[in-house]
C-alpha cells in the first residue's frame, strides 16, 4: 500500500510499541496504529469480551467470552493496510501486565508504551517501577547494551465528556512521586463519576459521549507519536471537552532532546 502520505512517520522504523489494554481506547488506538502502518505493538489485556463492551469498539456479539487481545488480532487482521496482515510483528498477551513484576524484556524491547488502563495506581507504580530500573546499575547496563534511552510513556484516558492524555519521557528526571503528572484526586473522582454515568446508563446526556470519546482518545494519542516524529509540540498533558470541543487545557514541551524515536 502506498504509505506516502505518512512519510514523515514512515521515514524510518517506528520503535516498538507496547500497549496495555484491549478494550475502548486500546482498541481504537490499536486500529488507528495499524490504519498507518505499524506492525510492532505488543498488547497485554486478560479481559474477556462483554455485551458492556460492544458499544465502545467494533467486537461482535459471537466474540462475547473471547479474549480481548484475540479478538483484537481477528479484527485487525481483516482491516490491516498492510499485505499480508499485521504478521508476526504484532502480538498480543491474554494476561494481566503487572507494574509490580514487569517482564523486563518487554520493557527493554518496548520504548513506546502506551497504558490504557484506567487505574490510576498502576499508573503511578508503572511510572515508579521505570524510574526505578533506570538507576538499576545491571537494567542501565543491558539498556545501553540494546542502544535504547528512555522511555515514551503514554497515559491516555476518559471521562464521560472528557477526553485526556498525558506524555511522559521517563529519564533521569522524573519525581520521587510520579502522580504529579496526574489529576488531583478531586479532578479524578469528577472524571470517573462522569464515566461511571456513561458506562452504567447514568443518563442520557452522557451515553454518547462514551462512544466517541473512546475513538477520539485513540487518535488524540497516536497523534502524540506522529507530533514526535515530525518534530513538532508534544503535549505533557491535553484536555478536550467533548461537550465544545474545546481544548481546555494544553501544556507542552519546550525542547525535548530525545532524538532515538525520529532516527530514521
Amino acid at each position: 500500500m502506498d504509505f506516502s502520505r505518512q512519510e514523515p512517520l514512515f521515514r524510518g522504523n517506528v520503535p516498538p510499541i507496547l500497549l496495555i489494554g484491549a478494550g475502548a481506547t486500546g482498541f481504537h488506538v490499536a486500529e488507528t496504529l495499524v490504519a498507518l502502518g505499524i506492525r510492532r505493538i505488543t498488547v497485554f489485556d486478560p479481559d474477556i469480551i462483554e455485551e458492556s463492551n460492544l458499544n465502545r469498539s467494533l467486537y461482535g456479539r459471537s466474540q462475547i467470552g473471547s479474549y480481548k487481545v484475540d479478538a483484537l488480532e481477528a479484527h485487525l487482521e481483516r482491516v490491516s493496510p498492510i499485505e499480508g496482515g499485521v504478521g508476526g510483528h504484532f502480538k498480543t498477551k491474554n494476561v494481566r501486565f503487572d507494574p509490580f513484576e514487569p517482564d523486563m524484556v518487554e520493557l527493554q524491547v518496548h520504548p513506546i508504551i502506551i497504558n490504557t488502563t484506567d487505574n490510576l495506581y498502576h499508573h503511578g507504580m508503572m511510572l515508579r517501577k521505570l524510574h526505578l530500573l533506570r538507576s538499576e546499575e545491571n537494567f542501565t547496563v543491558l539498556w545501553k547494551t540494546h542502544s535504547k534511552e528512555p522511555w515514551f510513556y503514554i497515559s491516555p484516558r476518559m471521562g464521560g465528556l472528557t477526553v485526556e492524555v498525558f506524555t511522559i519521557f521517563v529519564g533521569e528526571g522524573l519525581p520521587e512521586n510520579p502522580l504529579v503528572y496526574f489529576n488531583s484526586k478531586k479532578e479524578q473522582d469528577k472524571i470517573d463519576a462522569q464515566r461511571s454515568g456513561c458506562t452504567s446508563g447514568g443518563g442520557p446526556q452522557h451515553a454518547p459521549s462514551i462512544v466517541t470519546a473512546a475513538k477520539i482518545l485513540g487518535a488524540l494519542t497516536v497523534q502524540q507519536i506522529i507530533n514526535f516524529r515530525m518534530g513538532d509540540d508534544v503535549a505533557k498533558q491535553i484536555r478536550i471537552d467533548l461537550d465544545t470541543f474545546e481544548t481546555v487545557r494544553r501544556e507542552v514541551y519546550e525542547e525535548v532532546d530525545y532524538t532515538w524515536l525520529r532516527t530514521p
